[in-house]
């Protein structure tokens, strides 16, 4: 909510309270995301073997613009207002346009379309830029009122409604439809059980091992789920008898 209040606020409300507070924890936060996105770009050119290795990267480089921008949005970077509201604009645009990536990339698993292939990434990236430049012209109206085609988001009670549903609600779909195509992808179509099977009976497990010794040192829970680990990975290891 921090980018669409900097958006609503009132010139006479930033007149009073002349001092900026930078935020030195998130722009921190943001360059170690940086850095890191780039580690991930590069690491992904020695993955060529891999299923939607250039469809991912369009995410990549979509959330590393998002980080840049929320350096100076959500960061408190010293900006003049303007700047600051044309930014904002950018990185609600570049939120809406990373999460819309981010699902068509859930869809890649599918081959719908072949991967990595003129059509598959033209369409990724002409609809991603297609969101990117909606979301930013509904934010830059919204911020200096262009029209008054959105001026009922800046009257009570619905302060910036447009804008709640670009950069709140719309990603969220967006990030949901993504867990539930690769939760299908990966029971239905891959068939494996094993990678979400094993995270829920660990998760499981954590707990009722720890609350079967009553009143005894957790530790032996964790010793117990390690000894069973070693177990299921001796079982599996061992040949089958012909």
């Amino acid at each position: 909510m921090t980018v669409i209040l900097q958006i609503s606020a009132r010139p006479s409300a930033r007149r009073k309270d002349k001092s900026t507070n930078v935020s030195q924890g998130s722009i921190l936060l943001c360059g170690i995301a940086i850095a890191v996105t780039i580690f991930l770009l590069l690491r992904s050119e020695l993955k060529r073997a891999a299923v939607g290795r250039r469809e991912f990267q369009l995410f990549l480089v979509g959330y590393l613009i998002v980080s840049l921008c929320e350096i100076f949005t959500v960061g408190g970077f010293p900006l003049n207002r303007s700047v600051r509201l044309a930014f904002t604009a950018v990185h609600i645009g570049a939120i809406v346009a990373t999460l819309w990536v981010l699902l068509l990339n859930g869809l890649v698993g599918y081959q719908i379309l072949d991967d990595g292939t003129p059509i598959s990434l033209g369409l990724i990236l002409i609809s991603g830029i297609a969101f990117f430049v909606g979301a930013g012209y509904v934010a830059l109206d919204t911020g200096f009122g262009y029209t008054d085609t959105f001026a009922g988001s800046r009257q009570a009670p619905n302060y910036n409604l447009a804008l709640y549903v670009l950069y709140q609600l719309f990603p969220l779909i967006c990030l949901f439809l993504f867990f539930v195509l690769e939760t299908v992808l990966v029971l239905r179509v891959l068939g494996e059980k094993k990678p979400m099977s094993k995270s829920f009976k660990h998760n499981i497990s954590s707990s009722c091992y720890v609350s079967e010794d009553n009143g005894s040192d957790p530790a032996v829970g964790f010793w117990k789920r390690v000894a069973l680990s070693q177990d299921d990975r001796q079982t599996v290891q061992r040949p089958k008898d012909i």
